[in-house]
């Protein structure tokens, strides 16, 4: 029986088509995975940008990065930070967080200890700089509850 499937392999997912019955069908599905592929390869490409500016912050003040999902830009706008980040660096207690973005504009977010993430403004914040799924930003505690976030965007 022959195999009629579309192989994956490697990190950048070059698309192996097996024989196929009908005449044409490996082409679209071709076509098909290079489009969704190639939206991956622009969040790959804002990850790479995103790991860049964190390569080069100063290790003085603490910081990681963070990829953009579906519920951070949309519906719910529920940012979770990361959970070692938070036991290191943030108060143990709910509390008013400040996001400062590259043209020093602040935004006040809800900071929510027990569920380690960010709430009530991250809508406003998200919103107000067009955030969208496969975008990478980059956080720094530069001051206490004061972090700096730069964006890098997955479409350029």
């Amino acid at each position: 029986m022959k195999d009629r499937s579309l192989e994956l392999k490697g990190w950048h997912k070059q698309v192996v088509c097996k024989k196929s019955k009908k005449r044409g069908s490996c082409k679209k599905k071709m076509a098909m995975m290079h489009n969704l592929y190639g939206q991956i390869d622009l969040a790959t490409s804002a990850k790479y940008r995103a790991e860049e500016v964190l390569s080069r912050l100063s290790t003085k003040y603490p910081s990681f990065m963070k990829p953009m999902i579906r519920s951070n830009v949309s519906g719910g706008f529920w940012l979770s930070l990361p959970r070692l980040f938070c036991q290191l660096h943030m108060p143990r207690h709910d509390i008013t967080v400040t996001l400062v973005d590259e043209s020093q504009e602040e935004y006040k977010t809800k900071y929510l200890a027990e569920r380690n993430g960010l709430s009530g403004g991250w809508r406003g914040f998200s919103l107000s700089h067009d955030l969208v799924e496969g975008d990478v930003l980059v956080f720094q505690l530069f001051r206490f509850c004061k972090l700096k976030v730069r964006i890098r965007k997955s479409s350029f």
